[in-house]
């Protein structure tokens, strides 16, 4: 049951990234003046969100579904460990292996574009 739960959630989140959500019609958001303080801010955040999940997936699997229960679900080893059917000590290697990848990602990109701010 777990397996098909973890493959489902992370179909769920390749479609997301590959097929965003349809925009919400004026009238929506006309209804919500409030919502969002600034929306430069807004896409921004959106943009590196997208960055982030693109960079997350392309991690080799065992990696990517530690990361993604860890440090963007926040479930602590032993939980995560239950959702991947592994220990909490190989789930937190792969969390750490994966973010190392994710870091020197961050660190060549920011080396090619010139872009301090990832």
């Amino acid at each position: 049951m777990t397996t098909i739960c973890r493959n489902r959630a992370m179909d769920l989140i390749r479609a997301r990234t590959r097929r965003p959500a349809d925009p919400a019609g004026t009238e929506v958001l006309a209804a919500h003046p409030g919502l969002v303080d600034d929306p430069h801010d807004a896409a921004m955040e959106e943009m590196a969100t997208r960055w982030a999940m693109a960079h997350i997936l392309a991690l080799p699997r065992t990696e990517a579904e530690a990361v993604l229960l860890r440090a963007v679900v926040g479930l602590d080893a032993t939980a995560a460990g239950k959702v991947l059917g592994k220990r909490p000590g190989a789930v937190r290697v792969a969390a750490h292996r994966g973010l190392k990848r994710l870091a020197r990602t961050i660190t060549d990109h920011r080396r090619t574009t010139g872009d301090g701010h990832g």
